[in-house]
């Protein structure tokens, strides 16, 4: 039963709160509906007012107002038009600064016609990058001083390769313009000894801009500068891309095949049975030896290109200057692939054996045991009638001398010298003379 109590009083309760919240959500739209009636009685009895004022005040006011909104709706429409203008105006001074900046980094500021981007790239100036970023047009990297540098030429004296990379990703025609020397920017860096930028320069520049077809001298200008630094491994990598090169001249009649010709003798022997090698001394025989390795590859590609028939008088050039230097390596190589080379004469009819002799460079001349017409070159005779042995018996050059301490060792070396010529000269033709009437011995 007395459950039956609570669950009525609670039935009740909850018709009470239901019976509550009704009459307080009516009472409170009667009071929303009784404000907006109020609102509109008000707003209609203002409008009244208004109209009557309106009716009741002369024609003057009238035109007074009129006139004040006029003015109001004209500066609304005077403000809105600025603001419209406002970014083209913003727009238009920013154009006329950059065009600004522009004339003074492209106007020659120096008497050698240098501007302020040239200026920029000699001290290495790290605002160059910041300059270049939407600043100054690509085309502007091309302009050259009095004596055809462009910025990134002028570059290459200072060796930084960021303001390098900086000029070249903003325009890559650069990399193709040659000053007045027509050196370009690739070989001026190996040039001015800055390995580092030449490397990414080379990296950068197409082939285009060193193939003979295209740029007769460029190329073998690149080899002869890394003939001299001894950049090997550029070398090889162009030659192997591009072998005619071999035979390409620089501005100086230069051709890369004699660079290889004195290659090996450039080297520097590492010394043997060494007890106490340091760190240092092992790394820079490492090194040769790396020297040497790209070197007989070089080397390799001169072997190939040997049956060239149009390029015959080119390596006989390249064999006498190899015997005058004494590197035999390339004397030997090119006999085994080609032994005919062996007898091509200068213009005076001298061999490779005679240049050996008359330099003094007994490991190239040692190789006449090998060839099996040697009777031929020992008996050979030049345009003036000298044999072998007349070549042996003129004195010796200078830096052969410079070797040898006391005129006696001199003349020791020297006779001893004669006889190893004499030995392999025919007996019928030791006292053979000459145009001018003398004997090897006189």
């Amino acid at each position: 039963m007395e459950q039956c109590y609570v669950h009525i009083a609670s039935v009740v309760a909850v018709a009470k709160n239901k019976w509550e919240r009704g009459k307080a959500k009516k009472e409170a739209e009667e009071e929303r509906r009784a404000k907006a009636e109020k609102k509109a009685v008000d707003e209609e009895r203002k409008a009244k007012v208004e109209k009557e004022a309106k009716e009741k005040r002369p024609a003057r006011v009238d035109r007074e107002v009129a006139e004040e909104e006029r003015q109001a709706k004209a500066k609304e429409e005077a403000t809105e038009k600025e603001r419209r203008l406002r970014p083209r105006r913003r727009q238009r001074r920013k154009k006329d600064r950059l065009r600004l900046r522009r004339s003074v980094l492209t106007a020659k500021i120096t008497s050698s016609g240098k501007t302020a981007l040239h200026v920029a790239a000699l001290f290495g100036h790290r605002f160059i990058d910041e300059e270049l970023e939407g600043l100054v047009p690509s085309e502007f990297l091309e302009t050259t001083d009095d004596f055809g540098n462009t910025p990134l030429l002028i570059a290459t004296i200072t060796g930084i390769t960021q303001v390098a990379e900086c000029l070249v990703n903003k325009n890559t025609n650069i990399l193709g313009i040659a000053n007045s020397t027509d050196e370009l920017p690739l070989t001026l860096a190996f040039l001015n000894g800055h390995q580092h930028m030449g490397r990414y320069l080379y990296s950068k520049t197409p082939l285009s801009y060193l193939h003979p077809e295209n740029a007769p001298l460029q190329g073998a200008m690149l080899l002869h500068c890394c003939f001299q630094t001894q950049c090997y491994d550029i070398a090889l990598d162009l030659l192997n891309r591009c072998q005619d090169l071999l035979f390409a001249s620089d501005k100086e009649g230069w051709k890369p095949i004699y660079g290889i010709a004195t290659m090996n003798s450039a080297i520097p022997r590492e010394k043997k049975h060494l007890y106490c090698i340091s760190k240092p001394v092992i790394k820079k025989i490492q090194e040769l030896k790396l020297l040497r390795a790209q070197a007989d590859e070089i080397l390799g590609l001169v072997c190939r290109n040997a049956s060239r028939i149009d390029q015959v008088s080119v390596y006989a050039d390249a064999l006498f200057l190899a015997a005058t230097e004494g590197n035999v390596e390339f004397v030997l190589q090119i006999s085994k692939v080609n032994p005919d080379f062996l007898l091509i004469g200068d213009s005076s009819y001298q061999n490779v054996f005679c240049y050996a002799v008359r330099n003094r460079q007994a490991r190239v001349f040692n190789l006449i045991h090998g060839v099996r017409f040697k009777d031929l070159v020992a008996t050979s005779k030049d345009v003036d009638g000298n044999t072998m042995l007349h070549v042996a018996a003129t004195q010796a050059p200078a830096p052969f001398f410079n070797r040898i301490y006391g005129p006696t060792l001199q003349m020791q070396r020297e006779l001893q010298w004669f006889k190893e010529v004499e030995s392999l000269t025919p007996p019928t033709i030791r006292g053979a003379r000459n145009k001018d009437g003398m004997s090897a011995e006189e």
